[in-house]
């Protein structure tokens, strides 16, 4: 999953450079053409009503996405074309206001490049609500992966998703030794 994730951000990074001058003249291109495809990869098929209902429906608003549990939304996608700025504090808020009126946990904004998800109900400023904050183009797509794992269809259904870490590898000790690739050396044969 994880490769395959890692393939479709590297896709999305070469089409945000290619197509970028059409796509931030239109929401719905930026939708089909680089949200789609990551929602997709994390397994949020959109085209399943009973994991994503397109357009959802709130009293007076209608957020781009909702990703489905048993058919209540876990959390809401407003999408907006390519370019648009998502660090706007109105912007943030209205979104967190349709998911907060709906009883939605999570809300997420994108432009396509960038992914902003946040925890509605987190009793903190509106900085430390966010939990997931990625930029594709300004990240190697595996970095990207890692930390898209947290919107993972499989990991948001708990409904308290862990946060992906990245891995620690133990250092390698320095070594004295020439770097050989046989275990044996020539004063084994001494």
């Amino acid at each position: 999953m994880l490769d395959d994730l890692t393939h479709v951000i590297a896709v999305v990074k070469t089409k945000i450079e290619k197509y970028k001058s059409s796509l931030r003249q239109n929401e719905l291109r930026t939708r089909i053409v680089l949200i789609d495809p990551i929602l997709n990869a994390l397994g949020w098929d959109v085209t399943d009503p009973s994991l994503v209902v397109i357009e959802y429906t709130l009293e007076k608003e209608t957020p781009d996405y909702a990703l489905l549990r048993s058919d209540e939304p876990l959390a809401i996608v407003e999408a907006k074309k390519l370019g648009v700025q998502l660090d706007s504090y109105q912007l943030q808020m209205q979104m967190l206001s349709y998911a907060n009126l709906a009883g939605i946990k999570y809300a997420l904004l994108t432009n396509g490049n960038t992914w902003k998800m946040f925890d509605v109900f987190k009793q903190a400023p509106l900085e430390e609500r966010k939990i997931l904050d990625v930029t594709i183009t300004s990240q190697v797509p595996h970095d990207s992966a890692l930390n898209f794992l947290l919107l993972w269809n499989t990991n948001l259904q708990f409904g308290s998703p862990i946060e992906p870490k990245p891995p620690i590898f133990p250092p390698v000790p320095p070594s004295d030794e020439p770097t050989n690739t046989n275990w044996t050396s020539l004063r084994d044969f001494d």
